[in-house]
């Protein structure tokens, strides 16, 4: 917190006033960056490029913003309602396939938890390697959902 009030050239307990402790903070931060990610599947989709569509989104922002992402995955416990909302609807993108309720919420943990792998290898790329392996991600994504079929 001292840091932050640092960086922002206000004094420590100014930052207090806002959030009470670190973990409302983070929790802030987290709603505010991923209230971006999309909540409506795309009408009419096949399930697999609406499931794109979504993981897409997700990557991109939590690449953006891999602090707050890597804070996210390592605090389990925290609940973020637009994560939330984001996991429902990729849940009923997912449930078109026709697997049980069990098998879809396994699908959508092992693609997202891919993500996130990639993510913690992600930052440590060259600019070059970085535009490179971004290529990766898509062909990836798609190849795990084309094997569903």
């Amino acid at each position: 917190m001292r840091a932050l009030a640092t960086h922002l050239g206000v004094d420590p307990m100014a930052v207090y006033h806002y959030f009470p402790d670190r973990e409302a903070l983070w929790q802030a931060a987290l709603e505010e960056v991923f209230a971006d990610l999309p909540l409506a599947p795309p009408a009419g989709a096949p399930w697999q490029d609406a499931a794109m569509e979504f993981l897409l989104a997700y990557h991109q922002i939590a690449l953006r913003n891999f602090r707050l992402t890597h804070f996210l995955v390592t605090h389990g416990t925290l609940r973020v309602a637009a994560i939330d909302a984001y996991n429902q609807s990729l849940m009923q993108i997912l449930g078109r396939a026709g697997f049980s309720p069990e098998r879809t919420e396994l699908l959508r943990d092992l693609l997202v938890d891919y993500l996130h792998g990639y993510l913690m290898a992600e930052v440590h790329y060259s600019p070059r390697e970085k535009k490179k392996r971004l290529q990766q991600v898509p062909v990836t994504l798609r190849w795990m959902l084309d094997c569903l079929r």
